[in-house]
């Protein structure tokens, strides 16, 4: 007997709490009452009552939730909102403080870093340990519990907590704040990458932010280690920051005055015709030639164009160096590409996009793999042979492995829109 169709099973279900977020809790409520009342003995007392409901008043699945109708993206946003409300009302607690001074043997690292305080930032951030695999699981899953009962309780306003409550999230804060200080050392490798574009301080600012989204979006279960999901995030966001500046130094102003028309119109008629507008519409709306506004669209250093190289595949399913991205991406059909009208030239897709759609479908080595070999992390494309050394395995092994997750997500129809090619 299925345990849809065991009447023990069933009852249970029916009777397990909802969270904020209007999810089963999964643990049955106590359903007994004082005095042994059973629930046959409850059913025979309210009987009559439900009998009078209508239909729709005794299907309460009918009954309207603010969450119930939220995509699983849009519930992971929500909840990241609230791990940082929570950070940033707790962070500064004595509770908190006091537990990461016993963490460490030093004083507290500066978020701020300027020059003038880099090299005591180094030697601040030696002094905190590197994290095992089992450390990470633990301060993870105390980070994620404190949030989560946070979260079932009603996410009630943070000075009007009951002492259970407040205590599970200042631990909460305190694991973060482990995990973060644990891999300050990861964003400032990282950061050294990128020396000749930008100031270290300022590369490092930036990694920090991705450290942090990355600490918000982990899942400790999948059984990965930390640092493999973290330095995809710390790298995409030191190339935003690379990206952002250099794109305020290269440009003219009036480039930037045009490029924000061009946006604006693209927004106007998406929004009246709820779908994506054509170079040919802008074009007929604000008076510029077609071929200008590609060429701004391009300039445009916010998206991550489709002409990015990757490795040519040949014969025997093998990449060498060379191909475009969108050849990569159309090859055997294994990605739906939107196209528009004939005289759409070069669409863009953001870094934050593709990031996000392949987390939801692709384990973090798988995610790690593909991102490395197609330049997502805003760096160069990375050769199979180059992945297989850092991660001791043999080549043929990481090819393995990208071609499961090519197919893996080649067979979703969610990412039809992910890639946008020139017409």
């Amino acid at each position: 007997m299925t345990d849809q169709n065991n009447p023990e099973v069933a009852r249970n279900i029916e009777h397990r709490p909802m969270n904020y977020f209007g999810e089963s809790t999964g643990v049955p409520l106590d359903i007994d009452q004082p005095g042994d009342l059973k629930l046959d003995e409850s059913a025979a007392e309210f009987g009559p009552i439900i009998a009078d409901l209508s239909d729709d008043e005794k299907n309460i699945s009918n009954i309207d939730s603010p969450h119930k109708q939220l995509s699983s993206k849009e519930l992971e946003i929500q909840r990241i909102n609230i791990m940082s409300d929570v950070i940033s009302y707790y962070g500064k607690d004595k509770r908190v403080l006091s537990a990461l001074e016993r963490y460490r043997n030093g004083p507290t690292p500066k978020k701020d870093i300027s020059k003038g305080t880099i090299d005591r930032y180094f030697q601040e951030i030696s002094q905190y340990d590197l994290l095992t695999k089992d450390d990470e699981y633990e301060l993870f899953t105390i980070f994620n519990n404190g949030i989560n009962k946070y979260i079932d309780g009603g996410v009630k306003p943070l000075d009007s907590l009951d002492v259970e409550i407040e205590d599970s999230l200042v631990d909460s804060v305190i694991a973060q704040q482990k995990i973060f200080s644990s891999n300050t050392r990861l964003v400032v490798s990282i950061a050294k990458g990128y020396t000749q574009q930008m100031p270290i301080e300022d590369l490092i600012s930036g990694g920090n932010l991705g450290l942090d989204r990355a600490i918000k979006k982990f899942d400790a279960e999948k059984g990965f280690k930390f640092s493999t999901y973290a330095s995809i995030w710390i790298k995409q966001s030191i190339t935003r920051s690379i990206q952002d500046q250099s794109r305020m130094i290269r440009l003219p102003t009036h480039i930037h005055d045009e490029i924000r028309v061009v946006i604006g119109a693209k927004r106007e008629l998406e929004k009246e015709s709820m779908r994506d507008a054509t170079i040919s519409e802008i074009s007929q709306l604000i008076d510029i030639p077609e071929a200008r506004i590609s060429e701004l669209l391009i300039l445009d250093s916010h998206h991550l164009s489709t002409d990015s190289t990757i490795n040519n595949r040949n014969a025997s399913g093998v990449y060498d160096d060379g191909s475009p991205l969108s050849d990569v991406l159309d090859a055997d059909n294994r990605f739906q590409t939107v196209k528009t009208v004939e005289d759409e030239a070069l669409q863009v897709v953001s870094i934050d996009e593709i990031l996000g759609l392949l987390e939801d479908y692709l384990n973090y080595q798988e995610l790690d793999v593909i991102t490395r070999r197609f330049g997502l992390n805003g760096g160069e494309p990375e050769t199979l042979e180059k992945i297989s050394e850092n991660y001791d395995l043999t080549r043929e092994r990481i090819r393995q492995i990208e071609q499961r997750a090519l197919e893996r997500l080649s067979r979703n129809p969610d990412l039809k829109n992910l890639v946008n090619l020139t017409a």
